[in-house]
């Protein structure tokens, strides 16, 4: 026997109706709520300096070993990894400015919007 809305307790038809919100809130959050703090964005950016270094000094150490060619490989790669390194750095500063000019942008049109 199949069981109809009507027939459903109001406890639960009030949790359905709370649970339908807030997956209507979260699927049109805009994703503030989700972005990282400045202190974890920097960070990041430290960690993807270190670890670009470290991967960069571990490869350069092995394939000197390896192939006999002490210091050469462990330079050059110590210098790649933290080319690498300050590449990501660049990169994500990057993307940190073109989101605060894009959420500057949202800001000024409505701004504009009250000289009228």
């Amino acid at each position: 026997m199949a069981m109809g809305n009507e027939d459903r307790d109001p406890a639960l038809k009030s949790l359905e109706t709370r649970l339908n919100q807030a997956r209507q809130k979260r699927l049109w959050n805009d994703g503030d709520d989700d972005a990282p703090s400045p202190m974890g964005r920097a960070f990041a950016m430290g960690i993807h300096l270190v670890v670009g270094v470290v991967v960069g000094l571990m490869v350069g150490i092995n394939l000197d070993e390896w192939l006999g060619t002490s210091p050469v490989l462990l330079i050059l790669f110590l210098l790649l990894g933290f080319g690498a390194g300050i590449r990501n750095v660049i990169r994500d500063a990057m993307r940190m400015q073109n989101e605060a000019m894009s959420a500057e942008e949202k800001v000024e049109p409505a701004k504009g919007a009250d000289k009228d």
